[in-house]
């Protein structure tokens, strides 16, 4: 079995966020050629809720004090699957309620982040 270090999984954690990003970029700019400049903004503002959440849970989950013991890293890992689906439920929230985006780039992208880039990351990162 393969073992990884802290470090080694942080990176590869990491990896998981740029993969994030290459996606949303590559999706705002299909919307962007083949929709209009709303529905590229709608899913730049879908595909960045799922960076950001994404990013603040790497950060939480491989924070110091994770790496105290087995019993810190898992309330950790606990604490940043919460803080990403409550934070993905507040931006998408503030999304709405601020700006009027256009529904199926802005969803359709956020799970493009998510179906193309983790199953992706079992095999390749």
């Amino acid at each position: 079995m393969d073992t990884l270090s802290p470090e080694g999984a942080r990176r590869r954690a990491y990896r998981i966020v740029v993969a994030q990003i290459v996606v949303t970029l590559g999706c705002t700019a299909v919307f962007w050629f083949l929709g209009s400049g709303r529905a590229a903004w709608s899913a730049l503002a879908g595909g960045g809720v799922s960076v950001a959440t994404t990013g603040l849970s790497v950060l939480i989950a491989f924070s110091r004090c994770a790496a105290a013991d087995s019993r810190r890293a898992a309330r950790a890992f606990y604490r940043a699957e919460f803080g990403k689906l409550a934070g993905a439920v507040i931006l998408f929230a503030l999304i709405i309620q601020r700006w009027n985006p256009a529904p199926l780039p802005m969803v359709g992208t956020f799970m493009a982040t998510l179906l193309l880039v983790y199953p992706a990351a079992l095999l390749v990162l």
